[in-house]
């Protein structure tokens, strides 16, 4: 894509589309099979026991999932990436799920969660 996104309402969608592809933390939350297949991870799982973290993972897929984001500008899709990275960077065991969900293996210790 390019930098800018096109005039008419049609392609900047489908720049948006394009763009929230590009993203993969983003793409990973929108997927309708996201819960169960952190759930069928065992790393993940227990993650899963904790509230907290089930709040936290829900509140990124209601994120990914606004359907403001489907006409948005890049910076409106782009700041909800930012915010789901931070998420991540912020919490181990987030971007653990977040890793898992694009099929990659991420290992957290105990002692990165302090």
């Amino acid at each position: 894509p390019t930098s800018h996104p096109p005039a008419s309402l049609a392609g900047r969608i489908g720049f948006c589309v394009a763009a929230m592809q590009m993203d993969p933390f983003t793409s990973a939350l929108r997927d309708p099979d996201c819960i169960e297949k952190l759930v069928q991870n065992p790393d993940v799982r227990k993650h899963m026991a904790d509230p907290g973290f089930q709040s936290q993972i829900e509140k990124l897929r209601k994120l990914a999932n606004d359907p403001k984001l489907d006409g948005a500008d890049m910076t409106e899709v782009s700041a909800v990436a930012q915010q789901i990275a931070m998420a991540g960077h912020k919490d181990p065991r987030v971007m653990q799920a977040l890793m898992v969900l694009q099929g990659q293996g991420l290992v957290v210790e105990e002692s990165d969660l302090k």
